[in-house]
């Protein structure tokens, strides 16, 4: 038998069972996984969008990361040389996803501009994600792009509306 729920939820369903049986509890916080639909749809809206703006994959979707994404925190970061082909290689990387700060010094003869390492997309839980899909949406609604931003399950809703006044 799986239970699952709230403490206060599981007490009642736990207070069921045979008292004088003897169990093994496995008993671990909920993990708020988003689900694969979700993921998906992020994805096929980056993918619409990255052609539309002439960039690859990648490209949009760190800048999405550095807009909307989570930064890990303190002690995740990096000095980088402060030059316009740094910014460009961060952006197209597949691997890691950075945000740039403002802040900038000067370190062993050059400028170094300070960025933040992001979590990927697929270390994020619900709410993290939700966000991220939120901005991507505003972006392409914002660039004027011609793409579909509503879900599937958007769409059938309003086919249901025609026809009915």
């Amino acid at each position: 038998m799986k239970l699952k729920g709230t403490i206060p939820n599981l007490i009642p369903a736990l207070l069921k069972l045979d008292l004088t049986a003897e169990f093994d509890l496995d008993v671990k916080p909920h993990k708020d996984k988003r689900s694969l639909t979700a993921n998906s749809y992020y994805w096929s809206l980056l993918n619409q969008f990255a052609r539309w703006a002439g960039r690859s994959d990648a490209y949009i979707h760190n800048d999405i990361l550095a807009h909307y994404g989570q930064p890990y925190g303190e002690g995740f970061e990096a000095w980088i040389p402060d030059e316009p082909e740094a910014e460009f290689k961060a952006m197209e990387s597949a691997t890691y996803h950075m945000r740039p700060t403002d802040e900038v010094v000067w370190f062993e003869g050059e400028n170094r501009r300070k960025w933040l390492l992001m979590k990927g997309s697929s270390e994020m839980d619900t709410g993290e994600f939700s966000r991220l899909v939120d901005g991507l949406i505003q972006t392409i609604q914002c660039s004027g792009a011609d793409i579909e931003t509503m879900t599937p399950a958007e769409l059938e809703t309003l086919k249901g509306y025609h026809g009915k006044a």
